[in-house]
């Protein structure tokens, strides 16, 4: 009879527990799921998009030869310390994130010692800059000082990566397969965990988008995968949707006297959760909008943000601390926001998320 009892006991235990595991959620992340119908290019303010936004010009000094071509990316740091990072030259520049004036750069390109072949990303945590050499496949750290503190290879031949806590999220594939993982590393190099990203370069078109995979906010590091308009949220252990996004999209030719209504795709690039709002970017009909999604009461503002007239910064990334980061080159001289600009004068724009 005892064993009897004893057998019922641990069926219990076992009963309970089956149905404990199968109720409770693998995650606690809520999923919204957001319908964008009949989204036509507008434009909108910042004010609107509860933006505030501010503008530097970037200063060079007399003695400094280099020049900005290209912006590939930008990252700032806490010390208002922006960085700039030069496609063609794959140069780095510092300059006051307040003042716009030039503070020190970093031009070590070449296959010696100490040296960067290509660098394709950047990004700043804890006041730290980290530097991604594509060809060499290698992450190198300077402190805000541009002193270099460490270098070292990834596990994965990586074309994108964000750093947060002292903890590397990478995208890279395989050499021996070819699959495309996100993982997440130690400042050695050294996996802690990897996910399938369902995706390999075998088959992938020329035009895939390998970069630009990541959004940091308040501790929380969010990604963007290729052909899906979602938003995923990492953490060690696991990657969930957080955000479904269905663009039901058509645009109306003004010139067209039928109004003929046809179909059009929009591209989600990068986006994160707030704590009342979505906010997020994406591309449609080759122009890089802005949306902002009210939780509560299921409404979104979207459309081309505004910044003067007929004068629109290409978007780059949002940086943690809900900021926007864009820049615009002029083409003329003008004067734009109060400031007399030359040809091939820069203007950098923050747009930080109203508190």
């Amino acid at each position: 009879m005892r064993h009897y009892n004893i057998v019922l006991h641990i069926v219990a235990i076992i009963t309970t527990l089956l149905i404990h595991g199968c109720c409770q959620p693998k995650n606690s992340s809520t999923l919204y799921n957001i319908e964008l119908d009949n989204i036509v290019n507008r434009t909108i303010s910042s004010k609107e998009l509860q933006l505030d936004t501010s503008f530097i010009q970037l200063k060079f000094t007399a003695d400094t030869t280099k020049f900005i071509g290209t912006i590939w990316d930008m990252a700032f740091d806490s010390d208002d310390k922006l960085y700039i990072l030069e496609q063609q030259t794959s140069y780095i520049y510092q300059f006051d994130k307040k003042s716009g004036e030039y503070i020190n750069g970093l031009f070590n390109i070449g296959r010696g010692p100490n040296e960067h072949i290509d660098i394709c990303d950047i990004d700043v945590d804890k006041n730290r800059l980290y530097l991604l050499d594509n060809v060499q496949n290698t992450i190198t750290v300077y402190d805000s000082l541009l002193n270099r503190i460490s270098d070292f290879e990834l596990p994965l031949k990586t074309l994108a990566f964000s750093v947060i806590n002292d903890t590397l999220w990478g995208r890279g594939f395989s050499i021996y397969n070819g699959d495309i993982k996100i993982y997440c590393c130690n400042l050695q190099g050294e996996i802690i965990s990897e996910f399938d990203d369902g995706l390999n370069m075998s088959n992938l078109p020329f035009s895939i988008s390998l970069g630009y995979a990541f959004t940091k906010h308040n501790s929380k590091i969010y990604y963007i995968p290729d052909f899906k308009n979602t938003i995923k949220e990492l953490t060690k252990d696991s990657i969930y949707t957080s955000v479904n996004i269905d663009f039901n999209t058509y645009n109306i030719h003004p010139d067209d006297q039928y109004k003929e209504i046809t179909e059009s795709k929009a591209a989600l690039y990068r986006g994160f959760i707030l704590d009342n709002h979505i906010l997020f970017s994406y591309n449609l009909h080759n122009n890089l909008n802005v949306c902002l999604y009210n939780i509560k009461d299921k409404t979104s503002i979207y459309g081309i943000i505004e910044y003067g007239k007929n004068e629109l910064p290409f978007l780059m990334k949002w940086q943690d601390n809900n900021t926007l980061i864009g820049y615009h080159s002029t083409t003329l001289a003008t004067v734009y926001k109060g400031m007399k600009l030359n040809e091939g004068d820069i203007v950098i724009a923050f747009m930080k998320k109203s508190s």
